[in-house]
């Protein structure tokens, strides 16, 4: 089924009142604000250039004191066995340097700056997505699901921006990095084959980023999990001059009865093969 969309149409609703099988949104060029969780099978979200998703959530703490998570807070989240996208641009465009004045300014410890813009579930065997942004500051993409594509895609943020337990491979696509920080956190489960690949991927920052002040990727052990081997492999990258060329950080994480670990980059299961670096 093909169905065209409008700015002003609801994708979700169009998606829950639309006849069960395969469906094809074709979006007309826009912005769409919309916070969308697609369960549904076969879906296909294709965009005039210039197409937006966009919401600004963020992980925070709610009245009754539980957290709002991170995933939560994704613009679009993705549930689905089988999904694709084409041309459309997902951001997540929560005010990230105004919450970190905020945490400085009143010493706060209740506040945080995850904000994603796409998470991948586990139950989605197979995401694709070709010619697609996904912008936000920390947290961009989360990737849990496995068999996931991207093909000539752009991603954007500041502090772990592709992170998760997922499997995904990255072909041709562009990591820009607004600040000092970190591109990648991954956290492969153990048993797990590849984690996250990148094939002619090119790692660059936008102006203004100090030369050798992003690190390339860190393990993630979420809460000290040590059921957890984070893996990444990178084949023919290039690496702008922001990127540190040790590329590799170190993370620390506090286990449930409160001690913390240091996991060293350096320990980790992350190849380089080919890597051009450039000024």
């Amino acid at each position: 089924m093909d169905i065209r969309v409008r700015p002003q149409d609801s994708i979700m609703d169009i998606l829950s009142s639309s006849p069960s099988g395969p469906i094809r949104l074709y979006l007309e060029r826009g912005v769409y604000r919309e916070k969308l969780f697609i369960n549904r099978d076969d879906v296909s979200l294709i965009g005039e250039d210039g197409v937006l998703i966009l919401w600004d959530d963020n992980r925070h703490l709610l009245e009754n004191g539980r957290i709002f998570s991170t995933g939560d807070s994704a613009t679009v989240t993705i549930g689905s066995s089988s999904f694709y996208a084409e041309n459309v641009i997902f951001k997540n465009s929560f005010d990230y340097y105004g919450m970190k004045r905020r945490i400085r300014d009143e010493n706060r410890d209740d506040l945080f700056t995850q904000a994603v813009s796409v998470r991948i579930l586990s139950t989605s065997l197979s995401s694709h997505f070709r010619k697609c942004a996904f912008r936000s500051y920390q947290d961009t993409l989360y990737i849990e699901g496995r068999s996931s594509l991207f093909e000539n895609c752009t991603v954007e943020g500041a502090v772990d921006y592709v992170f998760g337990m997922g499997e995904a491979l990255f072909k041709s696509s562009y990591f820009i990095s607004l600040d000092s920080g970190i591109v990648i956190a991954p956290s492969t489960k153990i048993g797990d084959d590849a984690g996250f690949v990148f094939d002619s991927c090119v790692f660059s920052a936008s102006d203004g980023v100090e030369r050798n002040s992003v690190s390339l990727l860190r393990g993630w052990h979420p809460s000290g999990a040590l059921n957890r081997s984070p893996k990444c492999i990178f084949i023919n990258p290039v690496f702008h001059g922001a990127i540190n060329k040790e590329l590799f950080g170190n993370m620390k994480s506090r286990r449930p009865d409160g001690t913390e670990h240091l996991w060293v980059g350096r320990e980790e299961r992350f190849s380089v093969l080919n890597p051009v670096f450039l000024d």
